[in-house]
């Protein structure tokens, strides 16, 4: 409303054509990052007198790069755990209960900081887990590999996995309604079934359905960081990852999912070696009678470990018609050193107006999640670092086709998944081995899909060599699901030279089983197909890389040559979208991010450009295809907020998305927040969808133009 009443004034009342629209919003934009990177930061500027920087400087994580550990605090209210760019962040900070070496601190700010005399090192060390199942160092990975920090999550207003998921460069986040009630990912063109989700290194994917794979009891007060693995991740994984991984890391499970912070692998690592209590809580609201309350609580103790118990708690009244939502989520992590434990659960009650069908349009949708995992790690001179994860995951699933009408169609599904994983990692010399064996059932219990079971087993092996400035590696696994047996190798190559400058380039190998759903579902609109064949896809990446003192850049190509993709199609004359596979689809891309630490009146400013282009081409059906072929063609981005946390704080993105079928779009979200006092308390506002865009993420359904939330924090030790 806001951007279509200003382009009015500028342009004439005789219209706004797109193109204008577009430029409209781009000078908003461009205004708002001026005024707000002039603002000063108001007395007491940084909220830690011991980080001071020049105006250039960002932030980064205290790290050792001989040892390949990194130290940093954290903090409950107000900045991040150390960083390089908006998603690039050095993420091994303490979080609670000193998790990877940190130190943990309720109300501190940046005190994570480098020297002063280093803006943007890129020899530092920074960890992730996605890429290998075993914690490297990033500059080692070969891959493309983003990473959010959960900090910046608490510190920028985000509520919910989705919302967090669209900070990502290239994540394609196609939700129905908002709020995370239900939402699709894809990654570098890949449908939602594509798309492979782990947390703290254990596999969630949903056995009935992809549209449940983001049904995940975990808080965003519980994470500690998001990795994202672009391409191809089955050698690792397993099944469903031809498009990409998405790697969620809880703040009591980030040494689990990886290892001690040493960059070998898993186990190692000792509990908290302090005592202490620290916690936050936070009250929420806004339009649409939204609203809720979250809050995390922290016990670290020499003898009990480290515990903590967050939950969230959100509803509102409907934006439109049928789109009202209740959800509540908790969990409960225990870290003692060598053992570990979770329990988590959430529960979501929504309208589902058009979600699934336009012909039936009032729907509705229940859903639970229970999740339970134990963990053990250690080092042995044989397997060298191991760590075993025993885990259950519990999904119940009650649809209603036409809620004013249950009799139509009321479909009940329950889905159990029960887990048991162990993996090793040895180093000798330059060389690294990796080995994983997986043991799965699936179960599933359904009132239209009937009662389905099913075994998976999977073993992997890798083999990486560094040597000088080259790292290569080549591994494979091999899975044996439904009486068939599935191979997905791989090798990738990565050279660097001086000067920041970096090569990187991969092949692998990919599948993905037919979910439940795609085999035996029907309703008065769809029908599945039980002779549905495993999709299976090659995928060669290429990539290049520079990190210097102030700018981080990496473009990356990619090119997935796919078969038997299944899509649901509605061929002429059928009055049913039929699940079907599709001969052979071509897809290609190219991503390219762009980070720089610059100066402003206001203080040094984080500032990250994205922007990626796909193209897919193959056998079209005859009739109308509902998923294979409605891609993100062209996505680009801009983001922007302060380097140094400060009582007065902001962030501010805008991303435009042109997808294959849909017209285009831009949106942009804003946040401000305040702390009066020492730090302890802070005040803060967002504006989703800041200037009133009119958009569609997924089929039929309208998202909500500008709306607006607020809360207080209140964060204690």
């Amino acid at each position: 409303m806001l951007r279509s009443l200003w382009a009015r004034r500028v342009f004439g009342d005789a219209g706004v054509s797109s193109s204008w629209s577009v430029a409209a919003n781009l000078l908003l934009i461009a205004v708002v990052i001026l005024v707000l990177g002039s603002v000063p930061a108001l007395a007491g500027k940084s909220m830690s007198a011991t980080s001071k920087k020049s105006p250039t400087e960002t932030e980064e994580t205290t790290c050792t790069a001989a040892a390949k550990t990194c130290s940093a605090p954290s903090e409950e209210n107000g900045s991040d755990t150390g960083g390089r760019g908006d998603n690039g962040s050095r993420t091994n900070g303490g979080g609670s209960g000193g998790s990877a070496n940190g130190n943990g601190n309720s109300n501190g700010s940046d005190k994570g900081g480098k020297d002063d005399k280093e803006p943007l090192d890129s020899t530092l060390v920074e960890t992730v887990v996605v890429a290998s199942g075993a914690e490297l160092p990033r500059s080692r990975v070969g891959r493309h590999v983003e990473v959010i920090d959960g900090e910046r999550l608490r510190r920028e207003g985000i509520r919910t996995l989705p919302e967090a998921l669209q900070l990502v460069p290239g994540v394609d986040v196609r939700r129905r309604g908002v709020f995370g009630m239900q939402a699709d990912v894809s990654i570098r063109g890949g449908s939602f079934e594509q798309v492979k989700v782990v947390v703290d290194g254990v596999p969630q994917n949903d056995p009935q359905t992809g549209h449940h794979h983001m049904d995940l009891p975990v808080p965003v007060e519980a994470i500690e960081r998001i990795e994202v693995l672009f391409g191809a991740g089955a050698t690792v994984w397993g099944a469903d990852a031809l498009g990409g991984v998405i790697h969620i890391v809880t703040r009591n499970g980030s040494r689990d999912a990886g290892g001690d912070g040493s960059g070998n692998g898993p186990g190692g690592a000792s509990a908290s070696s302090g005592s202490g209590k620290r916690g936050a809580f936070e009250l929420i609201t806004g339009e649409n009678s939204l609203s809720g309350a979250e809050g995390s609580w922290t016990l670290s103790d020499t003898r009990l470990g480290n515990h903590r118990v967050s939950v969230s708690r959100l509803e509102s009244g409907p934006y439109s018609e049928g789109n009202e939502f209740d959800q509540t989520v908790a969990r409960w992590d225990l870290d003692r050193g060598r053992l570990s434990a979770s329990l988590a659960h959430s529960s979501r009650d929504f309208g589902a107006q058009n979600f699934y069908t336009t012909r039936f349009p009032n729907q509705a949708e229940q859903t639970d999640t229970f999740a339970a995992r134990v963990g053990v790690r250690g080092e042995s001179r044989a397997l060298g670092q191991w760590r075993g994860d025993l885990s259950y995951r519990r999904h119940d699933d009650t649809f209603v086709l036409d809620r004013f009408v249950p009799s139509l169609l009321t479909n009940v599904h329950r889905a159990e998944t029960g887990r048991v994983d162990l993996m090793s990692s040895r180093s000798i010399g330059g060389h690294r081995i990796d080995l994983g064996l997986a043991v799965i059932e699936e179960r599933l219990e359904s009132t239209n899909l009937g009662d389905r079971d099913r075994s998976r087993e999977r073993l992997r092996v890798s083999w990486t060599r560094e040597s000088g400035a080259w790292e290569w590696g080549v591994g494979t696994a091999f899975d044996h699901v439904e009486d068939e047996f599935e191979t997905s190798p791989t090798a990738s190559i990565q050279r660097r030279w001086e000067g920041g400058h970096g090569f990187r380039a991969s092949v692998s190998r990919s599948f993905r089983v037919p979910s439940y759903t795609e085999r035996f579902y029907n309703d008065p609109a769809t029908a599945g197909n039980p002779d549905l064949d495993p999709e299976r896809a090659w995928s060669y990446e290429a990539g290049w890389t520079f990190e210097g003192e102030r700018d981080a850049v990496s473009i990356d190509g990619f090119f997935r040559d796919a078969s038997n993709l299944i899509d649901y199609v509605q061929a002429p004359g059928d009055l049913l979208f039929r699940a079907t596979n599709l001969r052979d689809v071509e897809t290609s891309g190219i991503e390219a991010v762009w980070r720089r630490a610059i100066a402003s009146p206001g203080g040094p400013l984080r500032l990250a450009v994205h922007g990626a282009w796909l193209d897919a081409s193959g056998s079209e059906p005859l009739g109308i295809s509902t998923y294979v072929f409605d891609y993100l063609s062209w996505r680009a981005g801009v983001s922007v907020r302060p380097a140094e946390a400060s009582r007065f704080d902001w962030s501010f993105q805008t991303f435009w998305n042109d997808r294959n079928t849909q017209a285009d779009y831009v949106k942009s979200d804003l946040t401000l927040s305040y702390a009066p006092g020492a730090g302890a308390w802070r005040i803060w506002v967002r504006a989703d969808n800041l200037f009133d865009e009119a958009y569609v993420e997924r089929g039929a359904v309208q998202m909500p133009g500008r709306w607006v939330t607020g809360g207080v924090r209140l964060a204690w030790e």
